[in-house]
């Protein structure tokens, strides 16, 4: 599998992109209630922006896909939900709450078209009877990068936040450069959907799916 470009890089931009949103759901959140004050009931319904965002991408990306093929939707999801943090990163306590939620809604709206099309780019050329073995790859590399994600931004937020006698102060700070971080996480997997992109170009193969016609395993 991993010896077809499009599939095996494929799951490195999933394993990136589930990387960078479980950061930023985690960072968020410690954000919403260490440093703004919020309960978890205020905190869940911020989040629910991301859910409306999320349900606008599933209704707009096939039609993109549609029209402009999975490896462009790819490359400007990423975009998108880089735009997104870079914003989120930039709050401050006083920060009205509509502008965080709006910042979010773009959120869901970048990860969700970005997901879809990897699932369709992930398993794109694979036969049958081994479609079931591509779905599940990438569904690994979501759920490892979840992990990893998680992980990194709580070292970097503890980094930031280590006080006297090893005490723990959750700070803008922290918050602002956890998120950053994960942009580097981002800019590796938009730098990747570029290059398979360009490829497209290349090709005059986009991933526009055939109407009426099964897909052909064809090159990477």
């Amino acid at each position: 599998f991993f010896r077809r470009r499009l599939i095996a890089l494929s799951d490195i931009i999933m394993f990136l992109t589930y990387a960078t949103n479980a950061a930023l759901v985690f960072c968020l959140t410690l954000f919403l209630q260490e440093i703004r004050g919020f309960i978890p009931l205020v905190t869940g319904m911020i989040f629910i922006s991301g859910g409306l965002g999320g349900i606008t991408a599933a209704v707009l990306t096939p039609r993109l896909i549609r029209r402009a093929g999975f490896r462009t939707t790819i490359f400007a999801g990423l975009i998108l939900f880089a735009l997104s943090i870079a914003a989120l990163a930039g709050v401050e306590p006083t920060t009205p709450v509509p502008v965080i939620l709006g910042c979010y809604f773009i959120t869901g709206i970048g990860v969700v078209a970005t997901i879809v099309s990897l699932q369709i780019a992930g398993t794109t050329g694979v036969v049958h009877e081994m479609q079931g073995l591509a779905a599940g790859l990438l569904v690994t590399a979501q759920q490892i990068g979840a992990a990893i994600g998680v992980s990194a931004a709580s070292l970097v937020i503890t980094a930031v936040a280590a006080g006297p006698a090893g005490a723990l102060d959750i700070t803008v700070q922290g918050y602002r450069a956890a998120l950053l971080t994960m942009e580097w996480f981002l800019a590796i997997a938009i730098l990747i959907a570029g290059f398979l992109l360009v490829m497209g170009w290349i090709r005059h193969d986009l991933g526009i799916p055939a109407l009426g016609t099964p897909p052909e395993p064809g090159p990477p």
